[in-house]
């Protein structure tokens, strides 16, 4: 970086000699003494160059700033050639940034530049022969952003006195006893280390943004680091990455870029609720979310969980049942709702993943499952700029299942009435009735699949955003309206508004600053009733409406099927209104001391809402002779949480290091209100929307509070840019517990150590490593993840459904009060325990390893403790010793495989191993899991029959008999594999690993991103069922079952009725693989117009692109389907082209 030498007081400045001509000489000295003074901050530069000659460049400043440049007569012989873009920059940057990509040196003196085609001397060339011997002097100046911004706290020190300070508000430093010759260091996080030989008392820098991965901005909690001085695992996704991706949660943007990360949606819907776990599950309890902590600038998100639908919302993850949280959606209508479903990827400058106890433990019981940190577009200082970013596509199938025709499904029906011993016959009530046989139409074929997912549905995306302001204030405005359309019959509609703004403001002496973010969301998303979308139906049954148009029920009842159709009439939508705001003020007491408060407030209200019309279900007649009626449910949920969080930050410079100290308290306070109304009884749709009009109305609503408190400190100490300690603590206090538990100490250290800083490791370490740091961290935090005060008595009415009606249960005709749950004041906090180790590694500059090793405890878990029915309870919330470690391995690859002028390649690569176990827990087989857990086994692991082989002669399954007594049993009240249980195998159902692999190639004006994700993990190998119902099948199970011809297939044989094969053949370690899945998760390829043209078009920029996802898949699963897709839905992809446009 080029030093500037006259930023203050040009007048009486000497020009060093150069080598220029005298004629040169005489003419610059000239023009000096007739041209004005001014400041060099009084002209600013908008230019935008690609390979213009440095004399054109010259120009266009002399131009814009009337200064003036002399230079050599063979600078064009030079043909150097400038590529740069400069948005409104003081003219001493706009210098800086163009002679820095020139080997030439240039000196100002008023408004005339000289330039030096000599080649600029190295800094070895300036240091005097011995620094010890040269003149202590006193070096002062500022320190500058790429834009003039001043930077407060950037680290000032020097290589041989070992001199350190830190930068005022101002951006000013002094430091006293230096040497010339000895080498200023400046470090700032987000921007490049800067080094520079002192031959001056006066040194103005401005930094360069970084660009390499070690000098980039990590939010971390309650500030900022960078990946070099970090002591943490923090995994940071940048805005950039995730940008124009057709999602409107921008969660599903994590997967394949987070070591340890998986996501699991409990639906197909865009707003579905997910799943989300970092590094295993730590509770036993089935009924305790795992998920992590949401911060959204600085808010945390809270989502209170009813009890009331916890067993409805157990739901497979991982091939086991886990809780997944409903979200904004508390009614106990069951539709759910993500709480970041609607949150624009556009709108969106980083999401930070945090691991480790050293990166979490600050936010203490909050953190236990890891934090994920989200942090929207910050505004930024320059000349207004509006922008449009638009983009239309379509989202369809790309792969389905594929089922039996019709005349495979007939030969199908007939072999399983074979196997069974039965002859087809059309006398209802015999044995072997074949409807599908005889009342069915044989020359009629649907495709159903086809049917059901055939529609394309559109996506549509509309972002303006409108950003600039001052040296003291600045501002982001956005909006961003999404709608997407379901590719079934009667599609559901997910959409989407959201209005950003996020305004900062700070003094002129920089001492005070403020900012206000606040993010509104309107969303809804529909779906229909999921049953109607089951393609098992066979091909040749009837239409679903008959020729008025209605459901077809009659045609159905005809041929002997239950009518599946009901669904396409029966909507559900779930959505509403969420805002999330922050405000915070900060003030500078004294140097490097400062004071702020943050103010956080979210809200939620949503609107779900279920219907099942008269018009939808089955009229009366001779096959339904009960009276039918509509019914229509509403739930509502109100969430609200406000966060106050005031806190002193002290910077200091302690010998030759930077030391930080944080210190302050939270308080957040949750409100959660929900009601659920059903009016049933409606004899038709005239009124079915009046809930006044219903015959029948029952209710219920629920409300729950939530308190936290805390108080928290940390340090952070770096010297001589090598050494990293960080401590951290922090004292929590929550309403979950008693009184006497309701408090918990947390804390965490961490440490670091850039051995490659050492000068003896540079003579050890080969020149290709530029960069080995070693860091570690181990910590406490918390949980509370129980229901909320399960330590005090409730009461309540107890709710009995009577004909399909909700009502009071009452006794002789009163309706008590009873207790709810059986109280405990005793219990308290569950406590985790990271360990974690790393090392880091940069090769060449170019290339950064990471390799994670951590070690993760939980004990004192929270569970329910089994009661004696005679109680009235079945469990009582306590603690146990039970102790669960998951341990594992992450590593990180980054690296820059190709940078020249027009092309560049980038590649990202990141893998995870990770091993889940129950270490002990006193007493299991006495608990109520003892049917669910193993010692030194996974929490996820599934207990299934070993198959032995099967009987060619007959294709019937030979399962380990473990007792010996002649039969293959299941007892789910005893441990598997004792007693008389035969499950003996134990399947972890945890990836055995998983990862992504992301890249990026430029050429020219041309970019093109791709984003890879694959695991191995155990899943079902695709057996549906056996024939035992009138029911289609996939083809794939058609030519694998056992048959006589087949005698070894994979498959049991088929059958007309309910068998004990099929039920063990399903509980079997025979019905899962181990499977590899290797996928084209998404594709972004863009154009960007040459400035010169845009300039001509007026407009700032114009950039386009092609986005897909999904785009091909490598595995070894041959069920047919995407063995990731959800129950039977096909393979979907969507591809959209958008464009972006500024001005």
């Amino acid at each position: 970086m080029q030093k500037l030498y006259d930023l203050t007081s040009p007048h009486q400045r000497v020009l060093k000699r150069t080598t220029m001509r005298t004629t040169n000489r005489m003419r610059y000295l000239l023009l000096a003494a007739l041209l004005p003074a001014s400041s060099l901050y009084a002209q600013r530069v908008t230019l935008s160059a690609n390979r213009l000659p440095l004399e054109k460049v010259c120009k266009e400043v002399e131009k814009q700033t009337g200064y003036y440049f002399v230079y050599p007569k063979d600078l064009r012989e030079k043909e150097q050639q400038i590529s740069v873009d400069l948005k409104d920059v003081p003219v001493t940057t706009a210098l800086q940034q163009i002679f820095d990509r020139t080997p030439f040196n240039y000196q100002v003196t008023d408004k005339v530049v000289s330039v030096n085609t000599n080649a600029k001397k190295t800094d070895q060339e300036k240091v005097p022969k011995s620094i010890k011997d040269s003149v202590s002097i006193t070096v002062k100046g500022r320190i500058y952003s790429a834009n003039a911004g001043v930077l407060e706290n950037a680290s000032v020190s020097t290589s041989y006195t070992k001199k350190t300070t830190l930068t005022n508000s101002k951006g000013e430093y002094e430091l006293k006893g230096v040497l010339l010759g000895e080498q200023l260091q400046i470090s700032y996080v987000g921007y490049e280390q800067y080094k520079e030989v002192i031959m001056n008392t006066e040194m103005n820098v401005f930094l360069k943004a970084a660009e390499n991965q070690l000098d980039k901005v990590v939010v971390k909690a309650y500030g900022v680091t960078s990946k070099r001085f970090n002591t943490s695992n923090i995994v940071t996704v940048s805005g950039k990455d995730i940008q124009d991706l057709p999602i409107q949660n921008p969660l599903l943007a994590l997967e394949g870029r987070v070591p340890g990360l998986q996501i699991t949606m409990a639906n197909n819907s865009p707003g579905s609720p997910m799943k989300i776990e970092i590094r295993g599950r730590n509770a036993i309890n089935q009924r305790v979310s795992s998920d992590p902590l949401f911060v959204i600038d600085g808010v945390p998100q809270t989502v209170m969980d009813f009890p009331s639908s916890n067993d409805i919302r157990l739901r497979a993850f991982n091939g086991t049942t886990n809780i997944i949280s409903n979200g904004l959606d508390q009614s106990g209508l069951e539709v759910g709702l993500n709480p970041m479903f609607g949150l624009s990827p556009n709108d969106i400058e980083s999401i930070e993943v945090l691991k480790d106890a050293g990166a979490t433990a600050i936010y203490g019981s909050r953190g236990a499952n890891g934090v994920i940190l989200i942090t929207t577009k910050k505004a930024k200082t320059g000349i207004t700029k509006f922008s449009l970013n638009l983009s239309q596509g379509v989202k369809n199938v790309i792969k389905k299942q594929t089922f039996l025709n019709t005349e495979q499904f007939r030969a199908m029906r007939r072999e399983a009435y074979a196997n069974s011993g039965l002859t087809p016959t059309n006398v209802p009530g015999r044995p072997g009735y074949a409807p599908e046989l005889f009342l069915m139409d044989s020359t009629r074929y649907t495709d159903w699949s086809k049917f059901m997912y055939g529609k394309a549905g559109l996506y549509t995306t509309v972002n303006p955003q409108l950003t600039g302001g001052s040296s003291q204030i600045s501002y982001v405005i956005s909006a961003n309206y999404t709608r997407q359309q379901d590719i079934t019959l009667n599609a559901g509609v997910a959409q989407s508004t959201s209005f950003l703004v996020n305004l900062n403001n700070h003094s002129l002496n920089n001492r005070f600053r403020s900012g206000v973010s606040f993010i509104y969301m309107n969303n809804s998303n529909g779906q229909i009733n999921g049953t109607a979308n089951n393609p098992v139906i066979p091909p040749m049954a009837p239409d679903p409406f008959d020729s008025l148009g209605k459901l077809n029920y009659l045609a159905y009842r005809k041929v002997g099927l239950t009518f599946p159709f009901s669904g396409y009439l029966q909507p559900v939508t779930s959505g509403g209104d969420r805002i999330n705001a922050s405000f915070n003020a900060g003030y500078t007491l004294l140097k490097g001391l400062e004071f702020s408060t943050q103010i956080g407030y979210s809200m939620s209200l949503n609107n779900s809402e279920r219907v099942t019309p008269f018009s939808s279900l089955e009229p009366k007649s001779i096959y339904q002779p009960t009276q039918v009626y509509g019914t229509h449910s509403y739930g509502t949920t109100q969430m609200s949480t406000i966060s106050v969080e005031p806190k002193l930050v002290w910077n200091e410079s302690v010998g030759n290091g930077v030391l930080t100290m944080v210190a302050g308290g939270t308080y957040q306070a949750n409100r959660t209100k929900s009601s659920l109304i059903t009016g049933s009884g409606y004899a038709n749709d005239d009124l079915i929307n009046l809930l006044e009009a219903a015959p029948t109305v029952s209710g219920s609503n629920k409300m729950g509070q939530y308190k936290y408190v805390g108080l928290f400190a940390s340090a952070d100490y770096t010297l001589s840019e090598k050494y990293m300690v960080s401590l951290s603590g922090r004292r929590d206090g929550s309403s979950r517990f008693g009184p006497g538990k309701r408090f918990g100490n947390f804390w965490s250290a961490g440490a670091g150590w850039i051995i490659s800083e050492e000068k003896w490791a540079e003579k050890l370490l080969p020149k290709a490593f530029t960069f080995l740091k070693l860091r570690g961290s181990y910590g406490l935090t918390g949980s509370d993840g129980v229901g909320d005060y399960q330590y005090l008595s409730q009461w309540g009415y107890v709710i009995e459904t009577l004909n399909g009606t909700n009502s009071t249960m009452k006794y002789n005709d009163v309706a008590p009060l009873m207790t709810m749950l059986a109280a405990n004041d005793q219990f308290h906090w569950q406590t985790n325990k990271k360990s974690e180790v790393a090392l880091e590694l940069g090769l060449w500059n170019k290339i950064t390893l990471t390799a994670d090793r951590y070690l993760d405890r939980c004990d004192n878990q929270l569970l329910g403790y089994p009661l004696a029915s005679f109680t009235g309870f079945t469990t009582v919330t306590a603690n146990s010793a039970a102790n669960v470690q998951n341990s594992g391995w992450d590593f990180m690859v980054d690296a820059t495989a190709i940078q020249k002028k027009d092309f560049s390649w980038n590649i990202g690569f990141n893998i995870n191993f990770q091993r889940n176990k129950l270490i002990s827990y006193p007493n299991l087989m006495e608990s109520p899991y003892a049917s669910l857990y193993r010692i030194g086994e996974s929490l996820n692991n599934l207990a299934l029959y070993h198959y032995l082989g099967s009987d060619p002669a007959t294709g019937k399954g030979i399962y380990y008999d473990a007792n010996k007594d002649g039969k293959i049993n299941t007892n789910s009240s005893v441990a598997p594999g004792t007693a008389d249980d035969d499950r003996v195998v134990f399947l972890d159902m945890n990836p055995k690993f998983s990862g992504g692999f992301y890249t990026t190639f430029r050429y020219k004006n041309w970019s093109l991103n791709p984003t890879f994700t694959f695991k191995r993990a155990y899943q079902k190998i695709g057996y549906m069922y056996d024939g035992s119902s009138i029911n289609n099948m996939t083809l794939w199970q058609y030519e694998n079952r056992w048959t006589p011809e087949n005698p070894n297939a994979l498959l049991p044989p088929l059958t007309a009725v309910p068998s004990q094969e099929s039920t063990n053949f399903w509980g079997s370690d025979r019905n899962y693989k181990m499977i590899n899945t290797f996928r084209l998760n998404n594709l972004r390829l863009s154009w960007t117009m040459p400035a010169s043209m845009a300039r001509k078009a007026h407009m700032q920029s114009f950039a386009f692109n092609l986005t897909a996802n999904n785009l091909w898949l490598i595995t070894n699963y041959k069920a047919g389907v995407d063995p990731e897709s959800y129950e039977m839905a096909p393979s979907l992809r969507t591809v959209t082209l958008g464009c972006n446009v500024s001005f």
